[in-house]
C-alpha cells in the first residue's frame, strides 16, 4: 500500500518553522538578517495556504472518499476570502510573497539613513563612488575607494570588485555604521494573524473529513 502524503502534517511543520522564524527575527537587530528572515517567513506562510488548497483538492479527488459539495464550498469559500487583492492578512501575505518571487522587491516599507543620506523606499541606489574618488561625509565616513567602488542603497552599502566584468562581486559593508526604520512589527502581526487564520481553515476541513 502506498503511503499517502499527510498534507496537514506538512502545513503544521511549516507554521511550527514560521514561528521559529519570528523568535529569530525578534530576537536579534542586525537589519540585513531580519529582511531576509522575513521574507522566507512570508514565504513559508504563504505555502500553508498552497498546502490547504493541496489537501482540499485531494481530498475531493480521492476515490476512497466521498466526494460531497461541502467540500467543494468550503474550498471556493476560503479561496475567495483570503484573496491577495482582498484585506485578510493571509492575502496581504500572499501579495507579499509574490512581490519578492515574481517582481524580486522587498515589501518592506524602510527608511535607510546616515548623516546627508536618506532614503525611503526598496531597490534605490543612491550614490556610487567610483574607484579613485572619493566623497568625506564630515564627522562620518571617508569613502576612498581603491580598486573597488562604494554603492550607497537602499539595501546597504556595498563594495562592489570588478564591476562589469563576468566574476563581478558585491560585498555587504557592515563596518560603516547607518541607522533603518522599517515596519517589520507590522508585518510580524500581520504573518500572525495569517497563521492563526490558517489554522482555522484546518480546523474546520478536518471537520469535514468524514461528510
Amino acid at each position: 500500500m502506498m503511503a499517502r502524503r499527510d498534507y496537514t502534517s506538512l502545513a503544521r511543520i511549516a507554521i511550527s518553522e514560521v514561528r521559529h522564524l519570528i523568535d529569530e527575527i525578534e530576537s536579534q537587530t542586525d537589519p540585513r538578517t531580519n529582511k531576509l528572515l522575513l521574507e522566507l517567513a512570508t514565504t513559508k506562510t504563504a505555502s500553508v495556504f498552497q498546502i490547504f488548497l493541496k489537501e482540499t483538492k485531494t481530498l475531493i479527488e480521492n476515490k476512497e472518499t466521498k466526494t460531497s459539495k461541502e467540500k467543494k464550498k468550503f474550498r471556493r469559500y476560503v479561496i475567495n476570502k483570503y484573496r491577495k487583492d482582498g484585506s485578510t492578512s493571509t492575502g496581504l501575505i500572499g501579495s507579499y510573497r509574490d512581490q519578492v518571487f515574481h517582481e524580486g522587491t522587498s515589501f518592506l516599507e524602510k527608511t535607510f539613513s546616515f548623516p546627508g543620506i536618506k532614503i525611503d523606499g526598496s531597490g534605490i541606489i543612491a550614490a556610487i563612488i567610483t574607484d579613485g574618488s572619493s566623497l568625506n561625509i564630515k564627522g562620518f565616513h571617508n569613502f576612498s575607494p581603491k580598486g573597488f567602488e562604494y554603492v550607497i542603497s537602499s539595501e546597504g552599502i556595498f563594495k562592489v570588485h570588478g564591476r562589469g566584468e563576468n566574476w563581478e562581486r558585491w560585498e555587504y559593508d557592515k563596518s560603516i555604521p547607518y541607522t533603518e526604520a522599517n515596519n517589520t512589527s507590522l508585518i510580524i502581526q500581520k504573518i500572525k494573524e495569517a497563521i492563526c487564520q490558517l489554522e482555522e481553515c484546518f480546523f474546520e476541513l478536518n471537520k469535514l473529513r468524514t461528510v
